[in-house]
C-alpha cells in the first residue's frame, strides 16, 4: 500500500471520527451513526474502485458539517472533518493519477510534493478557518453567500492548481 493509499485512509478516518465526535458531543446519534455508514461505504468503494463514489461521499461530509454548524455544534471539529474529508477526497484522485506514472521513483517523487502541497494548503486552510471562527462580525445574508462563492471558487481554483503542478 502506497503512502498516498494511507493517507487517504487516514483522511477518511479523521474526517469520519471528528464529525462523529461533534455530533455525538450534540447527541445527535442518529447522525453519527450515518456517517459511520458513509465511511463504511466510501472504504469500500474504494476497495471495489468505484471511481464516483469519492465524490458523492465528499458532498455528503460537506452536508454534514454545514448542517452540524447550523444545529450548533463544535464548529472547529466541523472545519476539521470538512478539511480532512478534502483531502482524502484530493488523495483519492490523485491516486488514480499515479496508476499512469511507470517508475517508483517517480512515484516516490510525486507523492512527497504532492503531499507537502496538500499539507500547507490544508494547513493554511484550517488556521484560516480557526481564524475566522475566533472574529465576529455581522454579516447580512447576501454578503455571506459571496463570502462562501468566494471560498468555494477560491478551492477550486487551489486544487486545480495542485492537480495542475503535480501533473
Amino acid at each position: 500500500m502506497s503512502l498516498t493509499h494511507r493517507m487517504r485512509s487516514l483522511a477518511i478516518v479523521l474526517a469520519t471520527a471528528t464529525l462523529i465526535v461533534g455530533y455525538g458531543l450534540g447527541n445527535l446519534w442518529t447522525w453519527a451513526v450515518f456517517l459511520a455508514a458513509a465511511a463504511v461505504i466510501w472504504w469500500w468503494a474504494l476497495c471495489v474502485k468505484w471511481n464516483g463514489v469519492p465524490s458523492v461521499a465528499l458532498t455528503v461530509y460537506v452536508l454534514a458539517a454545514t448542517a452540524g454548524c447550523w444545529q450548533g455544534l463544535q464548529p472547529i471539529l466541523m472545519v476539521a472533518g470538512l478539511v480532512a474529508a478534502l483531502c482524502a477526497w484530493d488523495l483519492d484522485h490523485f491516486a488514480r493519477r499515479l496508476r499512469n506514472v511507470r517508475t517508483d521513483a517517480a512515484t516516490c517523487t510525486l507523492e512527497r510534493r504532492h503531499l507537502e502541497r496538500l499539507v500547507t494548503v490544508s494547513g493554511l486552510g484550517t488556521l484560516l478557518a480557526v481564524i475566522s471562527l475566533s472574529v465576529s462580525f455581522k454579516v447580512n445574508f447576501a454578503m455571506l453567500l459571496i463570502l462562501i462563492l468566494l471560498a468555494v471558487l477560491g478551492l477550486s481554483r487551489t486544487f486545480a492548481w495542485l492537480r495542475r503542478v503535480s501533473e
